[in-house]
């Protein structure tokens, strides 16, 4: 029998990273996600940020993988098409995605930014990380800023 640890060069896991958040925003451990964090409450709402990290094929793109994350079965309307940038020399690669839909009456917008690291598996899986920002339309002065400045600080550790 032969002892395999986990992750290895045929399992190699998700990259290691890291994100800077505000310092009043708590941090919780979500059902599915990696990490996801709360702004304090303001009208009745908690702006978050949640992280997802998944290994994932070349083929499948950022773009796509974006509007996954914006997908549900509540009707959405789209606020931007799309940003798709290669990496630029030491940066990473990017998508985003951000789209409006009503909840509880209230007008709700969500920002889906997705990266990935460098590294790939001998079957070409890739660590994909999905950001996804959801706030209030009438705070997006103030929150929309907080969370694009939260998903820029995201950074691979190497």
């Amino acid at each position: 029998m032969t002892v395999v640890e986990w992750p290895n060069a045929i399992s190699p896991g998700l990259w290691p990273f890291r994100l800077a958040a505000p310092e009043q925003w708590s941090a919780v451990e979500p059902d599915e996600g990696l990490m996801a964090f709360l702004a304090p409450p303001a009208d009745g709402f908690r702006a978050n940020l949640v992280l997802f990290g998944r290994r994932l094929p070349e083929d499948l793109t950022l773009g796509e993988v974006a509007e996954l994350a914006l997908a549900d079965d509540t009707p959405r309307r789209i606020i931007d098409p799309g940003i798709d940038q290669p990496a630029a020399p030491g940066g990473l690669p990017v998508a985003v995605r951000s789209s409006g839909t009503v909840v509880d009456g209230r007008e709700v917008r969500q920002i889906a930014v997705v990266t990935e690291a460098p590294d790939r598996s001998p079957s070409g899986l890739r660590s994909v990380y999905t950001m996804l920002g959801t706030y209030l339309a009438d705070r997006a002065d103030l929150d929309e800023s907080t969370l694009t400045s939260m998903m820029a600080s995201f950074e691979l550790i190497h």
